[in-house]
């Protein structure tokens, strides 16, 4: 594909945003994918794909995008999707984003926020990704943020590697409920 076919084609994209046609994006990034390929000169479309009202269509760019991880400028794009609406794509997010934490300064204070997400799936992931980095520095963050949540069995089997009875009391409600599936799990 020439140049000038693939800057067509990235305009097409942009239109069908602009004029809000979703679903024409979403079969134009396909094909132009499809064709082209992903390299880093069509990562500006999909930073725009990222910000479309559209779920697919940000799912389906995410998707895309975890070939390119490594560069900055995706993983700036894809920290702005921990503030979408959708708790599968803060997860998707989250996901991606859990494999830097060691190499980009930005990310650990940005798990360790969506710790405070309404989702429990999401509070999950966080968790999950945090599990090899809790630490005494970090356990009151991780206690206050739970505080009152509603959170999966798999949180709870992380908390109860990491806190005291005590201080899991004081996360998890109702206490029935923590002190027979302690009780269960051992």
């Amino acid at each position: 594909m020439s140049e000038d076919e693939a800057t067509n084609r990235v305009e097409k994209i942009r239109e069908c945003l602009i004029e809000e046609d979703y679903f024409e994006a979403r079969k134009a990034l396909a094909k132009f994918i499809f064709e082209t390929g992903l390299d880093h000169s069509t990562l500006l479309i999909l930073a725009d794909c990222l910000r479309s009202p559209c779920f697919l269509l940000r799912y389906e760019t995410l998707c895309e995008l975890k070939e390119f991880t490594d560069d900055y400028f995706v993983r700036s794009a894809i920290i702005e999707r921990l503030a979408d609406d959708s708790w599968l794509i803060r997860q998707e997010a989250l996901t991606v984003l859990g494999k830097y934490i060691e190499s980009d300064n930005r990310i650990l204070p940005l798990i360790l926020n969506a710790l405070k997400d309404e989702s429990p799936i999401v509070v999950d992931k966080a968790l999950n990704i945090l599990d090899p980095y809790i630490n005494k520095d970090n356990k009151n963050i991780i206690k206050s943020s739970l505080k009152g949540k509603h959170l999966l069995l798999n949180t709870i089997d992380i908390l109860l590697k990491h806190l005291s009875l005590e201080d899991l009391e004081e996360v998890v409600t109702p206490k029935f409920f923590l002190k027979n599936y302690i009780r269960e799990r051992r």
